[in-house]
C-alpha cells in the first residue's frame, strides 16, 4: 500500500522550550509520585497507556474534582473492554457542581449573536440562575434520575411548531408551554443551591449520532467519564486556565457544544454565539475575538474553508487553535492533529488488525477508557453498543474513522470515516486524501468523494462545486486526474469526475458521503433530518453517467 505521507509536513508552530505548561505541570507530579524520568510528551503518552489506572487517578487528584464521597476502585479490570468496566466505583459527584465550583464576579459566560451586543454573566449570577431554575424544577416535582430537555437560548416560552400565521398565533393556549418569568414563581423566594450527588457512572446527557447512515444511535454519557475526559482535554491539552476565554464554533447538537461548556469548571470564561459566522460580515468571528479577547478558538473545518474562499485575513490576533489532540508541548504540522491524548490507547490498524504507521488504518483504542458511553438508549442487552463499537475487531473500540499516524512527527492525519472509503482494485484510501488535492484548484470551491459499487468491483467517483465564474470542463478533469495521479498514485484517480451543484453537509459541517454512496447504490434515503442542506440530496438521484442501472 502506497505511504499517505512521504514527505515531512510544514512545521506551522513550535512551542516556547521555557513555557511553563499544565502538561509539564503533570508530568512533573507524575515523576515524584512514581519515581520516574520522563522526560517529554512522547514518553508520558506511553506510560499514560500502560498504566492507564494510574494515570487516570493521578489526574482526577490533579484537577481536583469535587466530589462527596472518594472512590474505592479506580477500574474494574475483571470486565473486558466491551461490557464496559466501571471506572471510580464508589465516588459520589456532581457534574453541575464541579462546572459551578467558582462564585465570584469573574465573567462566566459571554452571549452574543447576528448584529446583538455582547451580554454577560458572572460566576456568581449563573450560580443563582442555576438556583432559581433548580428550585422551580424541584418544586414541579422533576427529581434525581428524571431527563429533562433544555432549549437553550429559548428565554421567552416552549412552543410545538403549527400552521398558522404569526400574528394568528395565541401562546397561552399552547399545552404544557409558559413565559419563562412565569416558570420561575415556581421556585423558593431564597433558593439554595444543593447539588444531588451520584455515583461516576451515573447517566448525564443522551446524545444522538447524526443518522445520515442509518437510525441515530442514542448515546448516553456519564457524569463523572464526560466530567474528567472534558478537563483532561481543557487543563492538559488545552493549557487552560482562569484567564482564559474560549469559543467554539458549533451547533448545540453536536458534542463540540457540551465540551465547551466545560470550560466553567476550570474557571475559564465560555463564549456562545448564536447565528451566523458570516453575518453581519465574514469577519464576524474575528471581530468577537478582538473585542471580548478570545484566547482559545475552535471551529470545524468548513467555516475556516469558507474564509479561504472569501480571501478573509485576520488582523494578527494571536490564536490557539482548539481541535481533538491539541498539545502546547509539541510543535503543529500543517494537516495533522498533533498527537494522540493522553490516557487513551489509540493506533490505526490495518485490515489484519495489525497497528500500522505512515498508511492508511482504521482508528482503534485498545483500552478501556472513562468518557466510553455507559449505554445506548433502549438497547438492554448491549447488542446494537456492541455491534457499533467492538464488530469490527474483537474487544477493541472502533467507531469508524480512517486515519494515518505520522511516524516521524506522532501526528494523525484524518482520512473520512471508514464506513465512507475507498476501495477501487484493492486499495483502500480515505476521501480527504482527495480532498487535499482538489482543494488546491481554485476553480473548484467544493468537492464530493465517495465510492460506487459495480460488478467488478469498486469505482471511485468525483463530483465538483464550481467557485463563481468557473466553468466545469474535461480540460479541468484532466488536470485534477493529473494531480491526484502525481501525488497519490494512478490506483487513486477517481474513475469518473462530475458537476455538482451542492454538497450535503449536517448541521455540525461534515460531508454526507455515505448517504451519497448509498444513493449510487439505488437506495432512497429518508432520513434527512441531521442535513443542513437536506434537498441537496435529490441531486444524486438518477444520474445517467453513473449507469444505476447496471451497478450491484
Amino acid at each position: 500500500m502506497a505511504s499517505v505521507r512521504e514527505e515531512r509536513p510544514k512545521c506551522m508552530w513550535k512551542p516556547n522550550a521555557d513555557q511553563s505548561t499544565n502538561i509539564g505541570d503533570f508530568q512533573s507530579v507524575v515523576n515524584q509520585t512514581f519515581g520516574l524520568s520522563l522526560e517529554n510528551y512522547e514518553e508520558l503518552h506511553q506510560w499514560s497507556v500502560n498504566q492507564h489506572t494510574d494515570f487516570w487517578e493521578m489526574f482526577w487528584k490533579f484537577a481536583d474534582v469535587i466530589h462527596s464521597h472518594p472512590y474505592v476502585e479506580v477500574l474494574d479490570e475483571s470486565k473486558p473492554m466491551e461490557e464496559v468496566p466501571e471506572w471510580f466505583h464508589g465516588a459520589q459527584l456532581n457534574f453541575a457542581e464541579n462546572l459551578l465550583r467558582f462564585d465570584d464576579d469573574k465573567v462566566a459566560l459571554y452571549t452574543a449573536g447576528e448584529g446583538q451586543e455582547v451580554k454577560t454573566i458572572t460566576f456568581h449570577q449563573l450560580r443563582k440562575n442555576v438556583a432559581l431554575l433548580t428550585s422551580a424544577l424541584k418544586n414541579l416535582g422533576v427529581k434525581k434520575g428524571d431527563r429533562v430537555v433544555g432549549l437553550p437560548e429559548l428565554e421567552k416560552v416552549v412552543v410545538m411548531p403549527f400552521v398558522g400565521k404569526a400574528d394568528d398565533i395565541d401562546l397561552s393556549g399552547i399545552p404544557n408551554s409558559m413565559l419563562s418569568d412565569d416558570f420561575k414563581k415556581f421556585a423558593d423566594e431564597w433558593p439554595v443551591l444543593e447539588f444531588a450527588q451520584v455515583p461516576f457512572n451515573h447517566p448525564l446527557f443522551i446524545m444522538y449520532s447524526s443518522g445520515t447512515t442509518g437510525p441515530p444511535k442514542c448515546m448516553v454519557h456519564s457524569v463523572g467519564g464526560t466530567l474528567i475526559q472534558h478537563l483532561k482535554e481543557h487543563i492538559l491539552h488545552g493549557n487552560m486556565n482562569r484567564q482564559d476565554v474560549i469559543f467554539y464554533y458549533s451547533t448545540t447538537g453536536w458534542m463540540m457544544w457540551n465540551w465547551l461548556v466545560s470550560a466553567l469548571a476550570v474557571g475559564a470564561s465560555v463564549v456562545l454565539y448564536d447565528g451566523s459566522p458570516f453575518i453581519p460580515s465574514p469577519n464576524v468571528i474575528w471581530d468577537l475575538v478582538d473585542r471580548i479577547g478570545i484566547t482559545i478558538l475552535g471551529t470545524g473545518a468548513k467555516w475556516l474553508s469558507a474564509l479561504e474562499d472569501r480571501e478573509v485575513q485576520p488582523r494578527g490576533t494571536d490564536i490557539i487553535s482548539c481541535f481533538a489532540g491539541q498539545n502546547p508541548t509539541v510543535p503543529v504540522y500543517r494537516g495533522e492533529i498533533q498527537t494522540r491524548n493522553l490516557g487513551m490507547a489509540v493506533e490505526s490498524w490495518n485490515d489484519d488488525g495489525k497497528a500500522v504507521y505512515d498508511q492508511s488504518g482504521e482508528l482503534v483504542c485498545t483500552k478501556p477508557f472513562p468518557c466510553m458511553p455507559v449505554h445506548f438508549w433502549n438497547d438492554p442487552q448491549g447488542l446494537k453498543y456492541k455491534k457499533a463499537y467492538f464488530n469490527k475487531f474483537a474487544g477493541v473500540w472502533t467507531h469508524g474513522d480512517f486515519c494515518s499516524i505520522n511516524s516521524s512527527t506522532g501526528g494523525i492525519l484524518m482520512l473520512g470515516r471508514s464506513d465512507g472509503t475507498l476501495n477501487p482494485a484493492g486499495v483502500r484510501f480515505g476521501s480527504a486524501e482527495i480532498y487535499n488535492i482538489v482543494e488546491r484548484f481554485e476553480e473548484v470551491e467544493d468537492s464530493l468523494c465517495v465510492g460506487q459499487q459495480m460488478k467488478d468491483g469498486e469505482r471511485v467517483v468525483l463530483f465538483l462545486k464550481m467557485s463563481n465564474g468557473f466553468r466545469f470542463n474535461e480540460e479541468l478533469v484532466a488536470r485534477v486526474k493529473s494531480a491526484i495521479r502525481q501525488r497519490l498514485s494512478a490506483r487513486h484517480v477517481p474513475e469518473i469526475i462530475l458537476e455538482t451543484k451542492e454538497i450535503p453537509y449536517t448541521a455540525s459541517g461534515k460531508k454526507v458521503e455515505v448517504a451519497v454512496k448509498r444513493i449510487l447504490a439505488g437506495e432512497h434515503i429518508k432520513n434527512r433530518g441531521a442535513l443542513a442542506n437536506p434537498n441537496s440530496l435529490d441531486l444524486y438521484y438518477g444520474i445517467t453517467e453513473l449507469k444505476q442501472g447496471e451497478n450491484l
